[in-house]
């Protein structure tokens, strides 16, 4: 029997954005956000939007084409052009750095380069050299990837759907192909793991086929045999995002088709289906929160947190710039959000929101610096208990710790 442990509830914490209410307060709501007066907008009570968010984070600073990154160790390094340097030195450590990755917990860092030959490199949380690798370039690739973990192993994408399997002394494990054959293309195939690198899914998230239609596949990697068996996918959906619990444990998967609402679907380590629920949006991300038995999915603009066990929605919300990133806290009721606008890894305009959604209080804090993301998609933490509630950024660059003040 599958249950769960430590599930705190919450009483009488039910909201929900006003344009799920009605057609009037949806208009409102429009043409509030046309002129630009409101990100957020919770009906006609009254809402406080004169709280804060106290960020604090390293003290490096960024131009518009620097991009800031820190190890655990607060050792400083910089991506400015394909020049990739410490604060230590005006002289780049490395040229034609083309991908940068932190490990989950910032203890490693992991670079692709390319000149001649694609360059994998592997770096300690001081910068210094762990392992590197190189192999044969055949001419620009936009699909390049590298996804590193905290004991030092990686995994690099070298095209649309082939990966290969480093440990942490850089020894070449294995590569495996995630190709689904289709003479009509498919998107790069994405991996998604655990901070531990134990659970791993690599997913096809768009296979078109000859008809004109799609289909997807979700696939779990098989250590022992290195090799990949599918738990999900089909004909006629695409897959947008697949997440896994830090835990390892459990895998959302969002899937849909453009212009339609997206359904989400939560398994466990081994593939199970455990329950799946179509939204009433085009949802582009979304994760299961064990320790509180919610899920909160979100497309770039709305957010809405749900109740496992009845898909009933705690709350959610509408914002104006792009969402990167949004975890709810049970405790306290609370969504945390960063915005801002992100292209690949690098982030821009990066914004702190903090919603209290039983209070129907907002807060919100510009970062005023540049980053670049240790993953795909960030996730907040909480670091404190008591009543100085504080959370960190986990897949952001820099350290960032922020405490929303009421």
């Amino acid at each position: 029997m599958f249950q769960f442990l430590n599930y705190r509830s919450i009483p009488n914490r039910r909201t929900s954005t006003v344009c799920n209410k009605s057609t009037v307060l949806y208009t409102v709501s429009k043409l509030i956000g046309s002129l630009g007066l409101a990100g957020f907008f919770f009906g006609f009570l009254s809402v406080s939007y004169a709280q804060t968010i106290h960020v604090t984070a390293d003290a490096s600073a960024s131009t518009r084409e620097q991009y800031g990154i820190s190890t655990d160790t607060e050792q400083r390094f910089f991506l400015e052009q394909g020049d990739f340097y410490s604060t230590l030195s005006s002289t780049p450590m490395y040229r034609g750095v083309e991908v940068v990755r932190l490990s989950e917990e910032r203890a490693k860092l992991g670079l692709l380069r390319v000149d001649e030959e694609i360059e994998r490199v592997i770096l300690d949380d001081q910068g210094r050299i762990l392992s590197t690798s190189s192999s044969p370039f055949y001419g620009e690739d936009p699909s390049l990837e590298i996804y590193t973990w905290d004991d030092g192993r990686s995994v690099v994408r070298e095209n649309v759907s082939n990966f290969v399997f480093f440990d942490a002394g850089g020894t070449l494990l294995f590569p495996v192909s995630n190709a689904s054959g289709s003479r009509d293309g498919e998107a790069n195939s994405e991996l998604a793991s655990d901070p531990a690198g134990e659970t791993v899914v690599i997913y096809n998230p768009s296979i078109r086929r000859a008809d004109g239609s799609f289909s997807s596949r979700a696939a779990l990697l098989n250590w022992g045999s290195q090799s990949l068996s599918s738990f999900y996918g089909g004909p006629g959906e695409q897959i947008f995002h697949v997440d896994v619990s830090r835990s390892g444990s459990f895998i959302t998967v969002v899937a849909g088709n453009e212009g339609a609402d997206s359904k989400v679907l939560v398994f466990d380590r081994f593939g199970n289906l455990l329950t799946e629920k179509v939204l009433d949006f085009e949802a582009r991300f979304a994760s299961f929160l064990p320790e509180s038995r919610h899920v909160i999915a979100t497309s770039s603009s709305r957010v809405a947190v749900y109740e496992f066990a009845s898909w009933e929605r705690i709350g959610s919300s509408s914002m104006r710039n792009t969402i990167l990133a949004a975890d709810f806290f049970a405790e306290d009721g609370w969504i945390l959000m960063l915005t801002g606008d992100r292209t690949d890894n690098r982030v821009m305009n990066a914004e702190f929101v903090a919603v209290d959604v039983e209070r129907r209080k907002i807060a919100r804090e510009p970062l005023g610096r540049n980053f670049l993301q240790t993953r795909a998609k960030p996730s907040f933490e909480r670091v404190s208990e008591g009543a100085e509630r504080r959370f960190s950024l986990i897949g952001a660059g820099i350290s960032i710790v922020l405490r929303p003040a009421f």
